[in-house]
């Protein structure tokens, strides 16, 4: 009898330790303070991410200003976005700056990340070919414009457009009034 209680106070000492155990783990992992205050707390605006994770990055706001325009020169003028071999680094090396702050000017000043930013610029391209020439095949206009194969431009085209480059030829292009 007197091993049994006793195994039994072992089992139930174990148990109330256990339960300490998880009950601290949750008040630490939750603290009460957030819970019973009544305040929601809000995400961080992505904004105030941005400037505290690129705070220490050396880039200033007005230097900033100049490199978007030169990233702009590039695309536009030079249309770097073509080459289909086309690196964040290789960009950084146009620009003059390291990786991490080519992609911070991207991010932080055109508001999206590089492969969206490079493959909005081909999307255009691609139109303005296709709406020049709609005899070409789809995967001439893919490479001609950049891409490296057709499902990178097919799903690229289909996020900037909304559509197929299949459907935008037919509908917008081939049938227009229609």
């Amino acid at each position: 009898m007197r091993i049994e209680s006793t195994f039994l106070m072992v089992v139930v000492i174990l148990q109330l330790s256990i339960a300490i155990v998880i009950l601290y783990l949750i008040f630490r992992r939750f603290p009460r303070s957030a819970k019973t205050s009544g305040e929601k707390t809000a995400l961080p605006q992505r904004e105030t991410v941005d400037k505290k994770k690129y705070a220490h990055s050396g880039i200033s706001e007005a230097l900033a200003g100049d490199l978007k325009n030169k990233v702009l020169q590039l695309m536009e003028e030079e249309k770097v976005y073509l080459d289909s071999d086309l690196k964040l680094k290789d960009l950084a090396d146009r620009l003059g700056l390291s990786v991490p702050n080519t992609s911070q000017l991207i991010n932080q000043n055109l508001h999206k990340d590089f492969n969206t930013f490079i493959n909005e610029y081909r999307i255009e391209a691609a139109i303005d070919l296709l709406e020049s020439n709609a005899s070409l095949t789809l995967q001439n206009v893919a490479y001609e414009t950049g891409f490296n194969n057709n499902v990178t431009f097919y799903k690229a085209f289909k996020k900037y457009k909304g559509t197929s480059p299949s459907e935008y030829l037919k509908e917008v292009i081939l049938n227009p009034a229609g």
